[in-house]
């Protein structure tokens, strides 16, 4: 069973607060595509540093997991595109664990 981890910006890319709506369309329609979310931390946020082009940007993040039954490189593709208009990001990272274990 696949995981994702969708790496979910708190803040526009020009500093700004995003608008908490945001947030809570994109936990409805996770969980309304794979019948639950894990929001990873609950309270605060995750410190992330990455490298686009020349500069060095940081975020404040949280981390959106899901599993899936299966692997869906449609839905992710257009998904992930859906989510960087929507958080105004020049990208939105999403990892996959491919066998992620249920107990």
């Amino acid at each position: 069973m696949p995981q994702y981890d969708i790496y979910i910006p708190l803040k526009y890319n020009d500093g700004r607060n995003i608008e908490p709506h945001k947030f809570d369309l994109t936990r409805q329609e996770l969980i309304k595509q794979f019948g639950g979310l894990t929001i990873i931390p609950a309270e605060g946020s995750i410190e992330g540093w990455w490298k686009f082009g020349d500069r060095i940007i940081r975020d404040e993040i949280k981390i959106y997991r899901v599993s899936a039954t299966q692997h869906d490189a449609i839905f992710w593709q257009t998904y992930k595109e859906t989510l960087r208009n929507r958080f105004e990001q020049e990208e939105i990272f999403i990892s996959i664990i491919p066998e992620a274990t249920t107990i």
